[in-house]
This record gives structure tokens, C-alpha cells and sequence, in this order.
């Protein structure tokens, strides 16, 4: 599943089944980018955001299928969530 050497975190499906998002660090082994995949169709994962630095995961797909939460944890103190 993975090339063992980047790393795949936070893999979540949307609400209907047919998609997948998860991140992964395989362009530069440091900052993570957010990725989608339609399992149903091209299969290919398509890298839809870049996000400085680790601690990021992905917490939730809405049901409208066009946002996510996600959470990025800077320390045991603080942690910041966005849309």
C-alpha cells in the first residue's frame, strides 16, 4: 500500500462510500499534502492541498462532500482546528 519510506496518515471516507482522503509526505519527507481518491473511478490520488510542517490529521468529511476538518497539533497545549 505504501512505497515504505513516506508516510500515510488520517485516511477518512466520505459519507456515501465513494471517496477517500488521507496525507502523506512523500514530496519532501516534512510538510504533509492532502490527498483524494475516488475509489470507484481513476484511482488515482489527486493532491488537492499542501500544508506546512506534520501534525495535521484529518478529522471529518461534511456531508455536502467539499470540506473537511482538520486538526493541527502544535503542542500537548495547543491544537488549532479549521475548515
Amino acid at each position: 500500500l505504501t512505497d515504505g519510506v513516506s508516510r500515510h496518515l488520517g485516511a477518512r471516507w466520505n459519507k456515501s462510500g465513494t471517496q477517500i482522503v488521507f496525507l502523506n509526505n512523500s514530496r519532501n519527507a516534512v510538510d504533509m499534502d492532502l490527498y483524494t481518491m475516488d475509489v470507484f473511478g481513476d484511482r488515482s490520488p489527486r493532491r488537492v492541498a499542501e500544508f506546512k510542517g506534520a501534525g495535521w490529521s484529518v478529522s471529518d468529511w461534511a456531508e455536502s462532500k467539499n470540506q473537511l476538518l482538520m486538526v493541527q497539533y502544535i503542542s500537548i497545549n495547543k491544537s488549532s482546528i479549521h475548515l
